[in-house]
């Protein structure tokens, strides 16, 4: 009985150590943000104010706006995103011109 004990024990310990430096590596700003609030104004600001940090938000928006095209509005190219990722599209979206353009309801 008490190696079962024993081993629940370090079973729990471990798991414990392994969820902390879980969130510690992610940190709070690469956590999820509920669709409700995001749209095409707050993103786009976002993508300027933030600059690099566009793989970020790139990343926000395949997790809630799955669809995939590249058009140009008012002369920016905007892009919507299907979760299928390449090295073209990252590219595209590190480029000062790349915006992304959120409906208000995610599909």
């Amino acid at each position: 009985m008490r190696i079962f004990a024993l081993t629940f024990l370090m079973a729990l310990t471990i798991g414990a150590m392994a969820a902390c430096s879980k969130l510690r590596f992610m940190g709070p700003e690469f956590r999820p943000t509920p669709p409700g609030p995001m749209t095409a104004e707050s993103v786009v600001l976002r993508h300027y104010v933030k600059g690099r940090e566009s793989q970020r938000i790139y990343g926000e928006v395949a997790r809630y706006y799955p669809r995939q095209s590249l058009m140009e509005i008012d002369g920016v190219r905007v892009f919507f995103y299907d979760g299928k990722s390449s090295n073209s599209q990252v590219s595209m979206l590190r480029s000062d011109r790349a915006v992304f353009y959120l409906r208000d309801e995610p599909t």
